[in-house]
């Protein structure tokens, strides 16, 4: 399988007109400096003096200004956290630096088509807004009433607003903006009512702007009853008292609202005195009300350079304090706090995050770690993963013989270009010793026919040539491991996605038998060399992940698999033959397995169903098993079983865990934290808790051989997000990543671009690996070792055939080597044992799979045979003790048979079939009309047979009995018809003694001796 994830790094110019001062063009890389920030540490440095803040508490408003966000993430623009680390959620990462409520401005009708007014829509705001939410932040949007941004001194309707009709359209839009946000579970926290109004909402300012006053307390009425909280924002008045004016003019108003708010700017003299005497104001004329600073930013950079992230972060923090007491939870919205590249926010030109941020915290009293850390999968040091311990239990069926095998085939490529493993020690250590003295007993290795362009450039994907292959398996065979060989003929990845014919086949694509030559040969000559070189090949893939198809002949659509498609699978079985026979031919005591994935009963049958009809050679049902892609113990199981009801064994060709969701190289991973794994732990724990399940699964049926983890080795070639750059160079030149640049043209442009941009590069692959990044051993691998609870064990797979050698059955019997087991042989229809002994000794002197061979004699049909005066139920000579009825011959009478012998004292009801049968003296009596009892119950039989559709009158010894549906109902009283005559039954019985009048069914009727006159 291709496993890498269809990511990558794209640089994009940003360019940003909102019209503000200092924002520039921004290119993000993955990897960045702080190359315009003052460092966190001069921060630092002052971090004891914000001590938290005397009166802050949750209902502090801690706000961040984010309209500009929607807009940002279109502009490709990427954010980064102090140490250069990209924010996978910025909400949460604010989130950790103290802000607890996200803000949004929203206008009527803006301009679109302008970079300038575009973050304004209400739909940027909804996306926003939920964003927030998920992330457990509280949430405000302020409605301009206007369609760009308001001021103190210009308050202008949106078109089609006119003074006279402006209340209404208020009140009107603020229903509906309120109804489209319920509909999106967008609803925030609070709203603002207007922005920097100035006694002129609306433009409505006659009579000190009551008609705007009036509009409020409409529309804050028309906000509580959604239960957001109503907030409102004005302009500074010029004399902080003087917002006593605009409280009473509330009042008069009946507005209802939570939170006064004040627009401030930064270069307000005395802004924090100012503050403090809007805070005591407030508390006199409106003590239930939170006064809050609506809106402001601090620069962090100006012109002049007297600007900084330490004054930014000093001035928030003295404005935070100025606006809270005891009796005022205050609190501010901070402007453009995530505008990448403004000089006011909190993210550079970079987007890297500026220290300034944290100082929301800090007022708080936490201790935000903004300084210390390195991200060691950044900078490739040690991520801790080699120290983390792991539980491992013993699995009882788990033997020496087992499959404890793993997938290599990148290993030659990782040491050319130097990458190095150690073991538990701290040691360098070849791979294939570690491996072994850790358990593993079998190696996987691909075999790519020709991975190179016309130029000579490597594919990449661990570059898994024939002679790099033969390196491997040689190594292996030093180490005492068995091989197994992985043909994708293919000159690259082979699964489900695409099966590429290699480039010198290309032209016999049309010619099944040139292609079928091409198949056996290949393999034979591959296979030949590997014979040749010592190394101990036990299993050969014949094909890999071909549950789309093979060899060229692949469709995607699974609605349209070409294994349902004769035309297709035809020729496909041909191929698998073909290259079965070359395995047969050269290594004939070898496994021949087929590799399909994603374990899936109905589709594995389906395709077990075209290799059937084209009687594919095989031994091993393969399958990969992947639990982060969905993948569970149950359906693995299913799947092992089909294998052996079809006669097959069974084993896991690729599996795996990760050990974190971290990128190392650079290269992103298949598997991130997107995918959210909730199967098992993520780490090392994880791994061994994933391979125990698996094994456990596969150890409990005798089919089970074990399995593989697909490269536990494929590590960075320099450990590093950092290094990504390198790890690319070296991927083109040694083939160490997924793909390399050599591969273009081959392999498929939706695999080799994302987004028109090269996603070829390092391994994807390295946070699934049993070794850290800097090649440490984890104690994960050590599960290969310490579940081994059993020694050598022999499976038998035990062929039973007919004289013509067709097989038919095969059974799986596992012993201990040294050891012997006599089983059960199953019976098959049509056929029986010699002399009719299905008991089998099987004896363990084989360590791996043997095959025995056990012949069936055809059957003959079973027949009542009479022996010393008795009859019994014989065939091929055998009594079959079954309880049946049987004739003698197929001819004349039924007898009951009871454990294979007639029993000629039984008499009573026997089922056979789904009839019941009257029985006398062990024979059917076909004579018999009348009842007959079973379980306490009486039913009537009919000339021997119970009849369930009878209804009516029964004679039985003399007597007349009311029967319904076959059975005697001793509860039924009333009218019986028989012979044209009724009768009068009570409890069931004809009572001859019964006169008297009688209701039946609403009517009354007369009844003489039992009879109705």
């Amino acid at each position: 399988m291709n496993k890498k994830l269809i990511t990558s790094f794209v640089s994009a110019a940003l360019v940003c007109s909102m019209g503000m001062s200092g924002v520039s063009a921004v290119t993000p890389v993955p990897t960045m400096h702080n190359n315009n920030q003052v460092t966190a540490t001069s921060l630092s440095r002052s971090v004891a003096d914000y001590k938290k803040i005397e009166g802050i508490n949750d209902q502090t408003v801690l706000g961040a200004d984010f309209t500009h966000y929607q807009q940002d993430l279109e502009w490709g623009k990427t954010y980064y956290n102090y140490k250069s680390v990209k924010i996978d959620n910025l909400f949460k990462f604010v989130q950790g630096q103290g802000i607890n409520t996200i803000s949004v401005k929203v206008a009527v009708n803006p301009d679109t088509s302008s970079d300038k007014t575009k973050c304004y829509t209400l739909d940027s705001a909804i996306k926003t807004i939920k964003a927030a939410k998920e992330a457990g932040l509280k949430t405000n949007i302020t409605l301009f009433y206007s369609d760009d941004v308001t001021y103190a001194n210009s308050q202008q309707l949106p078109a089609g607003w006119t003074q006279d009709n402006a209340v209404e359209k208020a009140a009107d839009y603020t229903k509906e903006v309120l109804n489209t946000l319920s509909k999106n579970d967008a609803l925030p926290t609070m709203m603002t009512i207007g922005n920097e109004v100035n006694y002129n909402f609306l433009g409505l300012t006659e009579g000190g702007g009551w008609d705007g006053f009036v509009a409020m307390a409409t529309i804050s009425k028309l906000i509580n009853e959604k239960g957001v909280k109503t907030a409102l924002s004005f302009a500074a008045p010029d004399d902080a008292e003087g917002i006593q004016y605009v409280i009473e003019k509330l009042g008069y108003a009946g507005v209802d609202y939570s939170y006064l708010g004040v627009n401030l700017y930064a270069d307000r003299n005395g802004i924090n005195d100012y503050v403090k005497t809007l805070r005591a104001t407030v508390k006199e004329k409106a003590a239930d009300k939170q006064l809050i600073v609506s809106n402001i930013k601090f620069p962090r950079k100006n012109e002049d350079e007297t600007a900084s992230t330490e004054t930014q972060a000093d001035s928030i923090y003295n404005l935070l304090s100025a606006s809270i007491s005891d009796s005022n939870a205050g609190g501010l919205i901070y402007d453009e706090a995530e505008y990448v590249g403004s000089w006011n926010g909190f993210f550079n030109e970079q987007g890297l995050a500026q220290t300034s941020l944290a100082v929301f915290g800090f007022a708080q009293g936490w201790n935000i770690d903004i300084d210390s850390y390195r991200d060691p999968y950044e900078y490739g040091d040690d991520t801790g993963l080699k120290e983390k311990n792991v539980t491992i239990n013993k699995i009882s069926n788990m033997s020496e013989s087992t499959i404890r095998g793993v997938d290599v085939g990148s290993y030659v490529a990782l040491t050319n270009a130097g990458v190095k493993y150690y073991d538990y020690d701290g040691k360098e250590q070849p791979l294939m010793k570690i491996l072994k003295d850790n358990g593993v007993n079998y190696i996987r290795l691909r075999i790519w026919n020709d991975p190179y362009n016309e130029k000579g450039e490597t594919y990449g994907g661990g570059d898994s040539t024939v002679d790099n292959g033969l390196k491997i398996g040689k190594e292996a065979a030093k180490y005492g491991m068995k091989v197994l060989v992985d043909f994708h003929y293919s000159d690259f990845w082979a699964d489900p996605a695409k099966q590429i014919l290699p480039k010198a086949w290309q032209k016999d694509a049309n010619d099944p038998d040139k292609m079928c030559e091409n198949i056996h040969d290949f393999t034979k000559d591959t296979l030949q060399k590997f014979k040749d070189a010592g190394v101990d090949v036990g299993m050969v893939q014949v094909g890999n992940e071909i549950t789309k198809g093979m060899a060229g002949i692949h469709n995607k659509d699974s609605n349209n698999s070409v294994w349902k498609n004769e035309s297709q699978y035809s020729v496909l079985d041909r191929y698998l033959n073909a290259g079965s026979k070359a395995v047969r031919e050269i290594l004939p005591d070898a496994l021949v397995t087929l590799h399909i994935e994603t374990p899936n009963r109905q589709i594995y049958s389906m395709i077990m169903d075209a290799w059937e009809k084209g009687n594919v050679d095989y031994d091993v049902l393969g399958s990969s098993y992947y639990p982060f892609w969905w993948n569970t113990p149950d359906m693995l199981r299913d799947v092992q079983t089909l294998a052996k009801e079809r006669g097959k064994l069974f084993a896991v060709m690729e599996t795996a865990w990760v050990n974190s969701y971290e990128d190392g190289d650079g290269t992103p991973n298949s598997i991130g934290s997107d995918y959210g794994l909730y199967q098992y732990e993520i780490g090392p724990q994880g791994q061994v808790d994933e391979l125990t399940d698996m094994y456990k699964v596969l150890t409990e049926q005798d089919n089970g051989l074990g399995g593989f983890y697909w490269e536990p080795g494929w590590i960075p070639v320099k450990a590093g997000w950092t290094n990504w750059e390198y790890n690319k160079e070296v991927a083109d030149k040694y083939g160490t990543g997924w793909a390399s640049k050599g591969a273009v043209g081959y392999a498929p442009d939706d695999e080799m671009y994302y987004n028109g941009q090269p996603s070829w590069g390092g391994s994807s692959w390295d946070n699934a690996t049993l070794f850290d990044i800097q090649g440490n051993v984890l104690q994960s691998l050590k599960f290969y070792k310490d579940t081994v609870s059993l020694g050598k064990v022999q499976t038998t797979r035990i062929n039973i055939v007919n004289k013509e050698k067709e097989v038919l059955k095969t059974e799986y019997v596992n012993v201990n080597v040294g050891d012997t087991k006599t089983i059960t042989l199953p019976k098959v229809n049509g056929y029986y044992a010699s002399k009719g002994n299905y008991n089998y000794t099987v004896k363990g002197d084989t360590d791996g799979v043997k095959t025995v061979t056990v012949t069936y004699n055809h059957s003959t049909e079973a027949n009542l045979v009479e022996v010393d005066g008795e009859l019994y139920l014989m065939q091929d000579d055998e009594v079959l003790h079954e309880t049946t009825l049987a004739q003698v011959n197929k001819k004349g009478t039924w007898y009951y048979v009871e454990d294979g012998k007639v029993n000629k004292d039984f008499n009573g009801l026997f089922q056979y079939g789904n009839d019941w049968y009257y029985i006398e003296k062990g024979a059917v009596n076909s004579d018999y009309t009348g009842l007959a009892q079973y379980n306490d119950q009486w039913f009537y039989i009919e000339k021997g047979k119970l009849n369930w559709d009878y209804t009516g009158l029964a004679q039985y010894n003399n007597q007349w009995f009311y029967i319904g549906k076959g059975r005697l109902d001793w509860n039924y009283t009333g009218i019986a018809y028989h012979d044209n005559q009724r009768f009068y039954i009570i409890n069931g019985r004809l009572d001859w003694n019964y006169s008297g009048r009688v209701r039946y069914k609403g009517k009354k009727y007369t009844v003489k001796n039992g009879r109705v006159l």
